[in-house]
C-alpha cells in the first residue's frame, strides 16, 4: 500500500554492530579525560548487552514473523582523581619580554590550584603572543611557546613551564617602532608599479601621500589610521586601522603592509593601499503596481521610485542619499485619478 512505501521511505537502513567502533571510542573518551581535562589516571572500557526475540508483522499481504538482535553498549567510567596546577612558570632569556610577561600575570588564562584543563593553556599562549604584538612583537607567534610539565602522582599536581624561543636566526625578538607611514590613495592591483613620487607631509599629519590627490580629505584618513612615527606597531592599532578605513565608502578595497628597514632593523614603515570604488554615484530605481479596495474607493495605479547616493559628499567619506517617488492612480469606481510625489534627503 502507499502507506507501506511512504514509511519504508522515511525509514532509516538498520546499524550492524562493530565492536572496533566501541574500542575506539572508549580510546577517544580515555584521552579526551586524560589529555584535556586532567584526569591523567582515568580508565574508560565497555561491555555488551545481546538480545534477540521474534516480532510478528501485518501487512496488505497478511501476516510474517521476524526475528531481531540488538545490542546495548555500556561504556564504564572511573574517572578517579583530577590533577591540580601546583607552579606555573616562565622561562625566556629575552629579559624585555620577560618584563612584559611579569607585568600582566594578572591576565593569565592559568592559576596556581586549579584543575588541569588544556583549553585554558591554549589560551594562555594566545594571550602572550597578542601581548606581545601588541608591544611591537609582530613576527612573534604561538609557534614560539613550549609548554613543559612534570607531574606528581602522589599529590596528584602538575609543575608548569611556558618557554620562550628565540627567533631561529637571531638571538632575541625584535620590538618595531614605526618609521614612515605612506598612503597610496588611488592604488590599483593592476597597476602595482606606481610612476608617481611620495610627497612631503606638508600637513603636519604624519603621513605621507604617493599617488594623485586623494579622493578624501587628508584630515578624514588621519582619524582612521592608527599608526604615528615613533610609537609601537601593534597589531591591536593595525586591526582598528583596517576597520576604521574599510568603512570609508570611497573605498573598495585597503590593504595594509609594514617593510622594516634593513638599515634600521628595529624600525618599520608601513604602506597602506586604498583602492576607490569604481563610481562615485549610485542610481537606484524601482518601478511598482498595486492596486486595493476600500469601501467605494477601488484604486489601481504605480508607482516610480529613484535613489541617488553620492559615497564622498564634500570630500569627507559621508554619503549624502536622494530619494524620490512619483506615484498616481485611478479610481475605477468614481473614474477619478490622484497623484502624489515624495522626495527625501
Amino acid at each position: 500500500t502507499s502507506l507501506d512505501k511512504g514509511l519504508r521511505n522515511i525509514g532509516q537502513k538498520p546499524v550492524f554492530y562493530d565492536e572496533s567502533i566501541s574500542s575506539a571510542t572508549s580510546e577517544e573518551m580515555m584521552k579526551f579525560l586524560r589529555n584535556d581535562r586532567g584526569y591523567f589516571d582515568a580508565e574508560v572500557d565497555y561491555s555488551i548487552d545481546e538480545k534477540s526475540g521474534v516480532r510478528s508483522h501485518k501487512n496488505s499481504f497478511g501476516t510474517y514473523i521476524s526475528t531481531y538482535n540488538k545490542v546495548t553498549v555500556n561504556y564504564i567510567i572511573d574517572l578517579k582523581e583530577r590533577y591540580t596546577i601546583h607552579t606555573i612558570n616562565y622561562v625566556c632569556a629575552d629579559t624585555g619580554i620577560m618584563k612584559i610577561i611579569q607585568q600582566n600575570l594578572q591576565s593569565s588564562h592559568v592559576k596556581k590550584g586549579d584543575y588541569y584543563n588544556s583549553g585554558n593553556f591554549n589560551l594562555e599562549k594566545s594571550r602572550l603572543t597578542l601581548d606581545l604584538q601588541n608591544r611591537g612583537y609582530i613576527n612573534f607567534n604561538t609557534n614560539f611557546i613550549d609548554i613543559v610539565a612534570d607531574s606528581n602522582k602522589t599529590t596528584k599536581s602538575i609543575d608548569f613551564w611556558f618557554e620562550i624561543a628565540p627567533p631561529a636566526n637571531a638571538q632575541k625578538h625584535l620590538s618595531y617602532r614605526i618609521g614612515e607611514v605612506v598612503v597610496y590613495p588611488d592604488f590599483y592591483k593592476e597597476f602595482e608599479q606606481i610612476p608617481y613620487k611620495t610627497k612631503k607631509d606638508t600637513l603636519g599629519l604624519g603621513l605621507l601621500f604617493h599617488g594623485k590627490k586623494s579622493l578624501v580629505k587628508p584630515s578624514v584618513l588621519r582619524k582612521s589610521i592608527f599608526f604615528q612615527e615613533g610609537e609601537k606597531y601593534t597589531f591591536e592599532n593595525r586591526q582598528k586601522t583596517f576597520r576604521k578605513l574599510n568603512s570609508l565608502t570611497p573605498y573598495r578595497f585597503v590593504n595594509i603592509t609594514a617593510s622594516p628597514r634593513t638599515d634600521q632593523d628595529s624600525i618599520i614603515d608601513v604602506n597602506i593601499y586604498l583602492t576607490p570604488q569604481e563610481k562615485k554615484y549610485i542610481l537606484e530605481s524601482d518601478l511598482e503596481g498595486y492596486y486595493s479596495s476600500f469601501d467605494v474607493f477601488n484604486l489601481l495605479g504605480m508607482s516610480v521610485s529613484g535613489n541617488l547616493v553620492n559615497r564622498n559628499f564634500l570630500k569627507g567619506a559621508e554619503n549624502l542619499s536622494v530619494r524620490g517617488q512619483f506615484g498616481f492612480g485611478l479610481n475605477i469606481g468614481r473614474g477619478e485619478t490622484v497623484s502624489y510625489t515624495h522626495l527625501d534627503v
